[in-house]
Order: C-alpha cells, then structure tokens, then sequence
C-alpha cells in the first residue's frame, strides 16, 4: 500500500469548553504511521472552522487519529476529545467526508474531516483522471494529441 492521503480538517460543532472563564481556542493533531501534524489554533469556541487541508504520504497500513485540543489551558493543551480511523475504512471509497463523534471523559463533540486517497499503485486507475473517447477519436488522433472535448464531433478526414 503506497499512496498519498488528503486530509481536509474543516469545522467542529458542540465542543466541551473546559475553560472556567472565556472560551476554548481549539487546534486539531493528526497523527499517523507517527508523525504528527497540527492545525492553526485560530478555532474558536466550540463551534470552530479552519478549512485546512494536509497532504500525508502512506508507506503502510495504519489509520489516523485526530486529536482536538485547547491551547487556551493553563498549564499544558488539554484533550478535548479523539477520533481515530482505520486503514480500511480510508481505503473503502476514494473520498471520505463526515462528521465523526469525539471520544474524551466528556463524551461530547464531533469534528468534520474529508479523507480523500490517492494510491501509487500502477494496479488501480483512477477513473477521474481518464477521459472516455468516441471510438473514432480514439482510432483517429494523434497519440501525443491531447484528447478532444467529448462534445466535439468526429474529425474531419
């Protein structure tokens, strides 16, 4: 398995605020095949959006875990919750997108993130990536030509 994983952290909604005064200013760690990598900490509130997108390369089976925290804590970041996704279910479809409910002692929180995979593997086609020819545009074009648009008619011989 080789391949690239597009990570887009977009918003949360009903984070714990566990700040006795003021709100929380939350950031999100992603960790996988560990590294770990960090949002900006311009969330804020429990209702944040940062619209960031991460590119990882994947060298092997693993999945992912989001960590949201709160900068704003007194001594260190708090956990505010974790979710964490499997391989498999990153691998079960080309894009990924849903609102995933957080773990923590509070059990209160969800995050959205999009997971889009791109695989290395000279096995698997993209289909995106390929334009569907008329059959005499595929016989009767230069093979360095780019492909026509799929509305133009048949060239002329």
């Amino acid at each position: 398995m080789h391949g690239t994983l597009e990570i887009r952290i977009c918003e949360s909604r009903h984070l714990y605020n566990d700040q006795l005064l003021g709100s929380i200013q939350p950031y999100v760690v992603i960790e996988q095949a560990g590294k770990a990598i960090e949002t900006t900490r311009k969330g804020k509130g429990v209702n944040s959006k940062w619209g960031e997108k991460f590119t990882v390369e994947v060298q092997e089976r693993g999945g992912v875990k989001l960590i949201v925290k709160n900068s704003r804590s007194v001594v260190e970041d708090s956990c505010l919750g974790t979710y964490a996704i499997s391989s498999d279910t990153l691998l079960s479809s080309v894009l990924y997108d849903s609102w995933l409910q957080l773990s923590n002692k509070w059990a209160r929180g969800e995050i959205r993130a999009r997971f889009r995979w791109v695989s290395h593997s000279k096995q698997t086609l993209s289909l995106s990536a390929h334009r569907i020819l008329h059959p005499y545009h595929a016989r009767h074009t230069h093979p360095h030509a780019p492909p026509p648009p799929l509305d133009s008619p048949p060239p002329v011989p």
